[in-house]
């Protein structure tokens, strides 16, 4: 696991190649859950994790490298930059795809009203909700541990998490009902839009905890085989509560049973985190180089990457294309089982997004929140 003599604790900039190796597997999950084609008790299993971790990841990163010891105005500069701005840019094109949709008949001036609002109130048109949710999370994060601290901090924002899936629950027959109108529906999407960003910090201080947990007990993750076995239990664990709680979507926050979700969501993050660090440990981290390209150097590169798979997946129709591909593969692949159809879906999607990951990062740094390198 990370140590503290990594480079995200000591704080340089260089990237952990292990964690993007988990944002990798969780971007490739939701990928699969979003497909709308994985049996239920996978669907189940997966949207636990496949979003929560990310939520839960930056948490992690924020105690291994400090954040909250910073300059709480720079922080949140580099918030906005490398959150928020990618936000707007994204959203903007999305937009823009939103209008050539209209001329062609699929999208209606209603729809395309209601994107717009949906965007400019952070509530997020279709997968962009993510950005601003993370964005809200983060920075009520940094602002409450900041007046708290310890067991204090964990309690208030569980708490906070729990009261906002609460009151979303009690006020959603009301906000449902008077969805028809546009002016509610605005309503609705703000209110939704709040309490999301709460819960999600809830998540980012989960997050948090088990970073400062792993930072105090380091010694024991430097032994492989102890990583390994934690993320095997952890895994274990998760299934069953996952599948007892059943598919959970937090974008409206439907978490079915909050104690099951927060349990299978800590679990499944732990558990995939730990799974992947160790198996970074035993075979991509120098002790068998020539395994790394092969076994984890493209899970590394889509999870470096996982801003623009996440924003670019469905508005761009990568995965609509990708579905239509393993479609197609089905007719030359006789009785093929339903993973066949799904690792042929991944894959064509992410081939397709790799090019669109080349131009972005080569041409178009801004969208990131980057500068371009002028060499």
């Amino acid at each position: 696991m990370i140590t503290k003599t990594g480079d995200s604790l000591s704080g340089k900039s260089k990237r952990q190649d292990d964690l993007d190796l988990v944002r990798g597997v969780a971007m490739i999950l939701v990928i699969l859950v979003h497909s709308g084609f994985c049996e239920p008790k996978f669907t189940a299993f997966a949207s636990s994790i496949a979003l929560s971790i990310f939520f839960m990841l930056s948490g992690l990163l924020a105690s291994y490298q400090k954040e909250t010891l910073g300059d709480l105005k720079t922080l949140l500069k580099k918030k906005v930059k490398h959150i928020f701005l990618p936000y707007v840019y994204f959203s903007l094109i999305q937009l823009a795809i939103h209008g050539v949709e209209m001329l062609c008949g699929v999208y209606t001036g209603h729809d395309m009203i209601q994107s717009l609002i949906d965007t400019l109130i952070l509530h997020g048109d279709s997968v962009m909700w993510f950005l601003p949710a993370l964005f809200i999370g983060q920075i009520l994060f940094h602002l409450l541990i900041r007046r708290t601290g310890g067991f204090v901090f964990f309690g208030v924002t569980l708490f906070l998490g729990v009261i906002s899936v609460i009151c979303y629950l009690g006020l959603y027959p009301l906000l449902a009902a008077a969805d028809t109108a546009l002016g509610f529906a605005v309503v609705s999407h703000l209110v939704l839009t709040l309490l999301r960003g709460v819960f999600c910090m809830s998540l980012v201080a989960l997050g948090y905890c088990i970073g400062a947990l792993a930072i105090t007990f380091d010694s024991f993750w430097r032994s492989r085989l102890k990583t390994l076995l934690i993320a095997v239990l952890c895994l274990a664990g998760q299934i069953p509560i996952a599948l007892q709680n059943g598919n959970v979507d937090i974008r409206i926050l439907n978490l079915k049973s909050i104690p099951l979700f927060y349990l299978s969501a800590t679990l499944g993050s732990c558990g995939l985190v730990f799974l992947c660090v160790g198996l970074w440990d035993l075979f991509g981290n120098g002790a068998n180089v020539r395994w790394t390209p092969f076994l984890f150097k493209p899970f590394v590169f889509w999870g470096r990457n996982s801003l623009i798979i996440m924003c670019t997946h469905l508005s761009f129709y990568i995965l609509f294309l990708g579905i239509r591909y393993a479609f197609l593969m089905d007719r030359f692949v006789k009785h093929g089982k339903s993973y066949i159809f799904l690792f042929n879906l991944v894959l064509s999607v992410m081939v397709m997004e790799t090019p669109v990951i080349l131009l972005i990062n080569r041409f178009f740094p801004f969208l990131l929140g980057r500068r371009r390198d002028k060499k």
